[in-house]
């Protein structure tokens, strides 16, 4: 089934508050940084079968801690993370409980 599911936000604008280097280019602290969600969420080397509709990647890992579905833990971050991440992330998680009970 193809994938119809887009993320609320294309990305997420940050300024580095110290240098990096990113695949070998020296990034300046101060520099604004946008990260793709997006493209990120739809590349098969973060996910198998990105392009599709797959509820049950985001399953628990079977009984040898195997997850086949999901290649980078950080491939996916709906509600951002660390000390920016949404203010609303328990309340929507709470929803998403609600719903699933009824």
């Amino acid at each position: 089934m193809p994938c119809s599911l887009n993320p609320t936000l294309s990305g997420v604008f940050r300024k580095l508050d110290h240098d990096v280097t990113l695949s070998g280019y020296l990034v300046p602290a101060g520099t604004p940084l946008f990260t793709e969600n997006y493209v990120a969420s739809r590349l098969e080397e973060n996910f198998t079968r990105a392009e599709e509709f797959l509820p049950e990647r985001w399953l628990k890992r079977d009984d040898q801690g195997r997850q086949d579905w999901v290649l980078h833990p950080f491939a996916s971050l709906p509600f951002s993370f660390g000390a920016r991440m949404c203010l609303g992330r328990r309340l929507a998680e709470l929803e998403i409980w609600i719903v699933l009970v009824k």
